[in-house]
C-alpha cells in the first residue's frame, strides 16, 4: 500500500495505509488511553523483548503502568483488577487473552508472544497490548457512521463459545430488553457515546485528512458497582450524571470489519465509497457529480428521446441507478446486426459469481496470465443475425450472441482457459453494452488486487474479499456507471507477487480520468500468512503507497494513510494524551 501510495495512487479501501495501521494494529488503544475524555480502559504495550527476558517482570511492569493511568474526572469504577492482552493484526479475537492477575498475566504474554505461532516464526509481532479489564458489563453497543453521520446503533448481547460469533439487537429491542425502559439511563448511555463518536471521528479526520466513507465504533457499557474502583470518590462531571452505567470507548474499526446485522448490509459502506469516487475526478470535470444529483431527471430525458430505451428501463430495474453521461457510448439497442459484424462488447468478468467460471481477458504484452482486463471494452463478432424486435430485456436468450476476439484467457488460478461462453459456445451481451467503434477513455478506472491461484476458491464467501462478494461490489459499479469504467485485475498469491506490481505500468496501464484501487487482501503480520486472501502488512501498505504516488487513490477498502492507523490501532496509544478522548492511559512497550 505504501508503494502504491508513494507512486500516487491513492488507497480508498480499506483505507490510506497509514490510517490502516493505526486501526489494525490497535496501537491507538494505549495512545488514547492515556486521554480520560477518550473513555478508553488504560491500556500500555509491552515488548517481546521484555517478555523475553522475563514475562512475570513484564506483567509486574505492565500492572504498575496502568495503575498509574490518569482517569481525573471521569468515572472509573467499572474498572477491574484483571487484564486484557492482545496483539494487533489479528482477526476474530484469535489473539486475545483475560487476566485476573498478574500471574496470569504473564501467562498470557508468554503464550501470545513466544509460545504461540508468533514464536515459532510465523508472527513478527514485536509487541502486546495490556489493559485493565472493565467489568460488570451489560452490553457493547456499535455506532455505524456514514460520512460522519451516525446511521443506526446496534447492541451486542450475547457472546456466544467462540468469541466472534455474538447476537445484536437494535435501540428499540435494546431500551426495553436491556434498560428496562429507563428512559433516564438509556438517553444517558446514548448521549455518552455520540460524545465519544464525536470526539473519534475529530481523530479520524486529522489522522486521514478526511471523514471516512464508513466507520464502526464499538462500546461498552456497564454497571458500577462491579470493579476494582468501586468504592473509589470519582468526579462524574464528564459523564452521565447520576447514572449507574459506565461507557467506554472498545474499537474502532477499519473499513472491511464486520457489520453486527447493520440495515442494508454491506450496501451502505459499498455506497458511501462510490460517492467518494465522485471527488476522485479531476477539478473542473462535473458531468459525473451532476449526473448523479440529477440522476432521475437524466434518466427521464433519455426515455422520452428513445422509445425502446424507455421500454428497456421498464423491464430492467436492475438499470435504474445508472448514470447517463455525454460520455456513454450509444446504445445500439435498434440496430439490425448480421453475423460476422465485428463489434466492441463491454465484458464483466464478475458477471459469473461462481470463482471457477470467471475469466479474466489476460494482458500479453505482459507475459502473465494473473494480469488483465477483468471490466472493460473488448474486440467480438457477433455470431447469430441479431432482430433487436425480438428483444426483451430480462431475457438473456433474446440478446445478442458473440464469440469474443481477443486472444488470451485465464481462470482465477492463472491456468490457460477458453473465453467465457455459454449455452452453444456463445457469449450473450445486451445491445446497451455493444459499440461498433472503441468507445473514449473512461472516466473511472480501477485496479483490483486480489487472490488468485488454486487458494483463491476457498475464500469463504462470508468474507469480504470473496469472490461473490467482489462481484457484487462491482455489480453495483457497473449498475451505477454504466460502461464509463474500467476494471484491470492482478491476481496475486503471495506478498511478494505484491512487491512485483509496477507502479509505472499501472499508471500507464489505467486510462480513465481518475484512478482507484481496490486491494481485497487482509494484511496480516505472519511472515507467511496461512489463510487465503491474507498478505504481509508491509508489502500491502507499500503497495498502497506506491500506486497512490502515481496517482491511483485507494477506493477500498480506505487510503493507505488511514488504512494503517486503523489496522495498526496506533492511534489508541497516539490520542492517549488527550484526556477528551476518554482513552485509557497507554503506551508501547517494545518486544
Amino acid at each position: 500500500m505504501l508503494r502504491m501510495e508513494r507512486a500516487g495512487l491513492p488507497c480508498r479501501y480499506p483505507h490510506s495505509s497509514h490510517v490502516y495501521h493505526t486501526l489494525a494494529s490497535k496501537s491507538w488503544t494505549a495512545h488514547l488511553s492515556a486521554l480520560p475524555a477518550f473513555r478508553v480502559p488504560p491500556t500500555c504495550r509491552i515488548s517481546a523483548a521484555a517478555v523475553v527476558a522475563g514475562a512475570g517482570a513484564a506483567a509486574a511492569a505492565a500492572s504498575q503502568v496502568l495503575a498509574n493511568c490518569p482517569m481525573e474526572g471521569y468515572p472509573s469504577a467499572t474498572l477491574g483488577s484483571g487484564f486484557v492482552a492482545k496483539l494487533g493484526f489479528s482477526w476474530n479475537a484469535a489473539d486475545v487473552r483475560a487476566a485476573a492477575s498478574e500471574a496470569e498475566l504473564a501467562a498470557a504474554l508468554d503464550s501470545l508472544l513466544l509460545q504461540s505461532p508468533a514464536g515459532r516464526g510465523r508472527h513478527t509481532h514485536g509487541h502486546a497490548l495490556v489493559q485493565r479489564r472493565i467489568e460488570g458489563i451489560l452490553c457493547e453497543p456499535s455506532l455505524f457512521l456514514v460520512e460522519g453521520q451516525v446511521v443506526e446503533t446496534r447492541f451486542v448481547t450475547e457472546v456466544l463459545a467462540k468469541t466472534s460469533s455474538f447476537r445484536t439487537m437494535s435501540e428499540t429491542e435494546a431500551f426495553e430488553r436491556l434498560f428496562q425502559g429507563d428512559h433516564a439511563q438509556f438517553d444517558a448511555v446514548v448521549q455518552e457515546m455520540r460524545r465519544l463518536a464525536e470526539l473519534l471521528l475529530r481523530w479520524l479526520v486529522a489522522d486521514g485528512g478526511e471523514v471516512p466513507a464508513f466507520v464502526r465504533l464499538d462500546f461498552i457499557v456497564a454497571r458500577r458497582g462491579q470493579g476494582n474502583n468501586s468504592n473509589k470518590n470519582n468526579n462524574n462531571n464528564n459523564n452521565s450524571s447520576g447514572s449507574s452505567l459506565e461507557v467506554w470507548t472498545n474499537e474502532v474499526c477499519e473499513m472491511g470489519g464486520g457489520l453486527c446485522g447493520l440495515s442494508g448490509g454491506r450496501a451502505v459502506p459499498f455506497q458511501a465509497l462510490l460517492r467518494s469516487c465522485l471527488s476522485a475526478l479531476p477539478a473542473g470535470n462535473s458531468n459525473h457529480s451532476n449526473s448523479d444529483k440529477n440522476n432521475n431527471s437524466d434518466n427521464n430525458n433519455s426515455n422520452n428521446n428513445s422509445n425502446n430505451n424507455k421500454n428497456n428501463n421498464k423491464n430492467n430495474n436492475n438499470d435504474s441507478d445508472m448514470i447517463v453521461s455525454t460520455r456513454e457510448p450509444a446504445a445500439m439497442l435498434g440496430s439490425r446486426l448480421p453475423a460476422g459484424t465485428a463489434v466492441f462488447v463491454f465484458f464483466r468478468m464478475t458477471q459469473q459469481l461462481c470463482a471457477k467460471e470467471q475469466r479474466l481477458a489476460v494482458e500479453p504484452k505482459l507475459g502473465s496470465r494473473r494480469v488483465g482486463v477483468s471490466d472493460g471494452w473488448l474486440p467480438a463478432t457477433v455470431a447469430e443475425d441479431f432482430d433487436p424486435s425480438h428483444l426483451q430485456a430480462a431475457d438473456a436468450t433474446t440478446w445478442v450472441a458473440l464469440r469474443h476476439a481477443h486472444g488470451t484467457w485465464a481462470d482465477i488460478e492463472g491456468n490457460t482457459a477458453d473465453p467465457p461462453s455459454g449455452a452453444g459456445g456463445v457469449y450473450r451481451a445486451h445491445p446497451r453494452d455493444l459499440s461498433l467503434s472503441l468507445p473514449p477513455s473512461p472516466e473511472f478506472s480501477f485496479l483490483v488486487v486480489r487472490q488468485g491461484g488454486k487458494s483463491a476458491a476457498k475464500v469463504s464467501d462470508s468474507l469480504w474479499f470473496s469472490c461473490g462478494s467482489i462481484a457484487r461490489i462491482f455489480e453495483a459499479v457497473k449498475q451505477r456507471f454504466g460502461t464509463r469504467y474500467e476494471a484491470t485485475t492482478v491476481f496475486v498469491e503471495t506478498s511478494a507477487d505484491l512487491v512485483s506490481i509496477s507502479a509505472p505500468w499501472v499508471s500507464t496501464a489505467l486510462r480513465g480520468q481518475a484512478k482507484l484501487g481496490a486491494y481485497f487482501l487482509c494484511p496480516s503480520l505472519d511472515v507467511a500468512p496461512l489463510e487465503p486472501s491474507y498478505t504481509e502488512e508491509a508489502a500491502l501498505l507499500a503497495l498502497l503507497g506506491r500506486m497512490e504516488s502515481v496517482g491511483v487513490q485507494t477506493w477500498f477498502p480506505n487510503r493507505a494513510c488511514q488504512y494503517a492507523t486503523l489496522t495498526q490501532k496506533s492511534w489508541s496509544a497516539q490520542l492517549s494524551f488527550l484526556p477528551q478522548l476518554r482513552l485509557p492511559a497507554g503506551t508501547r512497550v517494545p518486544r
